[in-house]
């Protein structure tokens, strides 16, 4: 391929590759996506950073340049280029992320290293630069690929215990708990350990919950009240058609009571009839809150299970 023309392809792919990161697609909401979009920075400036090395091996006062001041200017390109992307999302409805561009940089740095271990350039010898840069690329592929796996078997785990929605046995199941002004984890008994901090309704949410309930007649939630004082709880489902009102959901409370397990048990017809002027979708499930009604409240709750019967 003549010069010119292969310096027009590359720098044709590094500008879709670029743009990819730049342009908001429309994908379903999923915490699988967010994973596989946040993830996608790593790769993409991987072999941008390739591509840059690449242009500057053929301009013609390369050659003045050592071989790791090469390296250290298309990397100089790469962070540029990272840094604004991210200030370019400023000005369009995308958010900028310093972690995006943490992975950018480490996606840099691993694309680097695999392009130097085929790199003629750079010495075969000493050995132990050839171990580091195989070491640094395969770091830089298990970090990116590991969130993938972790969310992938978050799935299959999600499905495989179906009627249950949540179990604290499962690290898992965290995947698909989101923090509302909480902290979680795990507690040793297996259970998951909810701590509420000082602000209006903290909560957790679970996202993406198996969507179809048609099946059951119960929603069973399985807390326990670890404190010395009584622990006013509210309990939330809506719909992938919930408009954010708090009538166009289901809203119950619950008091548990100090040094008590409780299970919670709700009709599924109960939530079915409570948005005002329709019917929640028991085949379109989107969410399951459990909050803190009071802020004078205790701080800390055990879940043990959400499940159907």
């Amino acid at each position: 391929m003549p010069v010119k023309l292969r310096h027009v392809a590359l720098v044709a792919c590094a500008t879709a590759l670029l743009a990819m990161l730049l342009v908001e697609l429309r994908l379903p909401a999923s915490r699988l996506f967010g994973v596989l979009e946040d993830a996608a920075h790593g790769p993409l400036f991987g072999i941008i950073a390739c591509i840059a090395l690449s242009l500057l091996r053929d301009h013609r006062r390369s050659t003045l340049l050592r071989t790791p001041v090469q390296y250290l200017l298309a990397a100089a390109i790469c962070l540029a280029l990272g840094l604004a992307t991210e200030l370019a999302q400023l000005l369009g409805t995308r958010h900028a992320s310093f972690g995006d561009f943490v992975n950018d940089a480490l996606g840099t740095l691993g694309g680097l290293s695999v392009y130097a271990l085929f790199d003629a350039r750079v010495p075969r010898s000493p050995r132990a630069l050839r171990i580091t840069l195989a070491g640094v690329a395969a770091g830089m592929v298990l970090l990116f690929t590991v969130p993938i796996l972790w969310a992938t078997a978050a799935y299959a785990h999600r499905n495989a215990q179906f009627p249950v929605l949540i179990d604290g046995g499962s690290r898992l199941d965290l995947f698909f708990l989101a923090p509302l002004g909480t902290t979680i984890g795990r507690a040793p008994a297996g259970t998951v350990r909810i701590e509420f901090r000082a602000q209006a309704w903290p909560g957790v949410l679970l996202v993406e919950p198996r969507r179809n309930w048609t099946r059951y007649r119960t929603l069973v939630v399985d807390l326990e009240n670890p404190n010395d004082a009584v622990l006013p709880i509210g309990l939330r489902v809506h719909d992938r058609t919930h408009n954010s009102a708090y009538s166009d959901r289901f809203n119950q409370e619950f008091a548990l009571a100090p040094h008590t397990r409780s299970a919670l048990r709700v009709s599924l017809a109960a939530i079915e009839s409570a948005p005002r002027g329709r019917r929640l979708d028991l085949q379109r499930i989107a969410g399951v809150a459990v909050f803190r009604l009071r802020s004078d409240a205790p701080q800390v709750l055990l879940l043990h299970s959400i499940r159907l019967e």
